[in-house]
């Protein structure tokens, strides 16, 4: 009987010592990864920019507007290109077929501020625009059955008006229009 005791008594501190080196394993494999990136962070400058510039600033923004609604942070974060982008969203349907200025119209307006991306992409247009479809002029010849349903025209420094069968009397900078419409638009 006493055999058997000492005997369990052995598994429970075996299987006590199994879950401490287990244990000792991962907090040391956490610290070399932590060591690692430490190195990385001191040693290559790419880290360097990324936790002083992105990381910090994205945790400061996002702790300042963190009662903001989705839509007031796009704001925030995306500025004009998410405030054009919501208009032409308020003032189309959804099933709205759009016509969008070839990549170069936007070379010197005040939507090329933002590198690759911004409402000069189709991929990050089509993003915040979803159901809507996008087609840029350039694509005419590969879709022409999309092309020939274009019912809005994105229109940007006077790029698109030409696109339109009326006469728009008020000319603005950058709006969304109907194609086709009886009369002129003010």
């Amino acid at each position: 009987m006493a055999k058997k005791r000492r005997t369990q008594k052995k598994r429970k501190t075996d299987k006590r010592e199994i879950k401490f080196s287990k244990l000792r394993i991962n907090l040391l494999i956490a610290l070399g990864v932590i060591g690692l990136l430490y190195l990385q962070y001191k040693t290559v400058p790419g880290y360097n920019y990324f936790v002083k510039r992105q990381v910090i600033k994205e945790s400061r923004l996002i702790l300042e507007n963190f009662s903001f609604t989705l839509d007031q942070k796009y704001q925030v974060e995306l500025k004009r290109d998410y405030k054009s982008i919501k208009y032409v969203k308020e003032n189309t349907p959804d099933s709205a077929v759009i016509l969008m200025p070839p990549p170069d119209v936007f070379k010197n307006t005040i939507f090329n501020q933002r590198g690759a991306w911004g409402i000069k992409s189709k991929i990050w247009s089509t993003y915040f625009l979803y159901p809507r479809i996008l087609i840029q002029e350039n694509e005419r010849d590969m879709y022409p059955e999309l092309y020939n349903r274009i019912t809005h025209v994105m229109v940007i420094n006077q790029w698109g008006l030409d696109k339109l069968n009326y006469r728009v009397k008020r000319w603005m900078y950058y709006t969304v229009l109907p194609i086709r419409l009886t009369d002129s638009v003010e």
